[in-house]
């Protein structure tokens, strides 16, 4: 009997051993998966601090679901954002684009250049300790449109 359990408790110490050696690497990776996605949340948190952007929002728009959030798994770039209905007054994305950037530059974020040979519009900025942060704007389809703080180079 005691030859029985004393086998039982090898076999069963060798499986948790091997369970952690093959786990571990995929425990490990998630664990700073979490702690440099966290990090993101945090940097968009502090930009965010002074004066939310992304609950300002045109006369008559109308906030469309949740604030979302996203990390990404390869380079752990984070983005939080709000979807709007705008409203009859700004109905159209000529008018709602110099809303949120007249009021970004007025709350002390910055319009940076697109990198040299961009086709893409100058980005909006906002330094966060040694890091930046970029207020973004798009307009999918069905009249909608999305407004993102994200870690993501300009």
């Amino acid at each position: 009997m005691k030859a029985a359990v004393k086998a039982v408790l090898g076999a069963t110490a060798l499986l948790v051993a091997t369970g952690v050696a093959v786990t571990w690497p995929v425990l490990a990776e998630v664990m700073e998966d979490r702690s440099r996605c966290a990090e993101g949340y945090d940097l968009v948190a502090e930009a965010l601090e002074p004066f939310d952007v992304l609950e300002a929002r045109p006369p008559g728009a109308v906030a469309a679901g949740g604030r979302e959030s996203s990390c990404d798994g390869d380079d752990h770039a984070v983005s939080v954002g709000q979807s709007y209905r705008p409203g009859p007054a700004y109905d159209e994305q000529g008018e709602i684009e110099p809303f949120y950037r007249a009021l970004a530059l007025r709350r002390g974020w910055r319009v940076e250049p697109a990198p040299d040979g961009a086709e893409e519009e100058p980005c909006l900025v906002r330094d966060v300790g040694k890091r930046q942060v970029t207020l973004a704007l798009w307009f999918p389809p069905g009249g909608d449109y999305h407004v993102s703080v994200s870690t993501w180079p300009c």
